[in-house]
């Protein structure tokens, strides 16, 4: 399973997948899972976009929803500002099986 983001073994900064450099490779990155604090390493490949991957253990579904949790917080955390598409918010007048507008 992919997974793009780890936290550093030391610092427990969030380590994006795409940042990773030619010399934080494998295991170099020193990087656990968010999810099970498993070893992680990082990958890519002419066919394969960076990511992380666990090193010697089946990552679960908990892992990648921690994993995006994690980048979703990071992502609104350093956002400045966040455009969102405009919603009309005016009153619609429904009733309920009595017949009274709510």
């Amino acid at each position: 399973m992919k997974i793009p983001v780890g936290l550093h073994i030391d610092t427990n900064n969030i380590l994006l997948a795409h940042e990773v450099t030619e010399e934080q490779r494998g295991l170099k990155c020193h990087c656990v899972c968010p999810g099970c604090g498993a070893r992680l390493q990082a990958r890519w490949g002419p066919k394969t976009k960076k990511h992380f991957a666990h090193y010697r253990q089946v990552a679960t579904q908990g892992c990648n929803e921690s994993a995006l949790h994690l980048l979703g917080k990071y992502v609104l955390s350093t956002q400045t500002f966040i455009l969102l598409k405009a919603v009309d918010l005016t009153p619609d007048p429904r009733s309920d099986m009595l017949g009274d507008q709510h």
